[in-house]
């Protein structure tokens, strides 16, 4: 994805500083429950996020960990993004166990985190994971689009 691309240069040239780190979420909406489409999820590993969206492009960057802080043992896992307003995206991760030695996050952070670009997407949408497969102590980047401000909820689980 060319957003990838562009942090990994700016990292590179030392000018990620500059670019603007928000949270994406900036309070937890609680649903009381979960959405139709719940069911057919496997079991949560991670929620990335939950609340009210800023419009523009992310990169969310998973550790490999899960709600606990503890590292994704090896197997597949689906990634959803749940809009406002109903449309709901998803993609397949695939962890392999162990390290490369070279962490997948393009901004050098030991921890999940967001980086928030702004822009005015159209869509919504969740694009493929960089890298995939990707190592489970390596982490890896997952890019997306919020289209407008409104409720937006991103899950990581584990793949039936």
């Amino acid at each position: 994805m060319q957003t990838v691309e562009f942090l990994t240069a700016a990292a590179r040239a030392g000018r990620y500083a500059a670019l603007p780190l928000l949270l994406l979420c900036a309070a937890a909406v609680p649903t009381g429950c979960d959405s139709p489409t719940e069911v057919k999820k496997g079991a949560l590993v991670r929620t990335v996020c939950e609340g009210n969206g800023i419009p523009g492009r992310y990169i969310f960057f998973w550790d490999g960990r899960d709600d606990d802080r503890k590292t994704v043992a090896a197997g597949s896992y689906q990634c959803f993004l749940e809009a406002e307003n109903g449309d709901v995206y998803a993609i397949d991760l695939t962890a392999l166990d162990g390290t490369r030695g070279i962490r997948a996050d393009t901004l050098g952070t030991d921890t999940s985190y967001w980086l928030h670009i702004p822009t005015e997407p159209a869509l919504y949408s969740l694009s493929p994971s960089i890298p995939e497969p990707f190592y489970n102590r390596d982490g890896t980047n997952i890019p997306f689009e919020i289209s407008g401000t409104g409720y937006v909820r991103v899950r990581i689980h584990r793949k039936r």
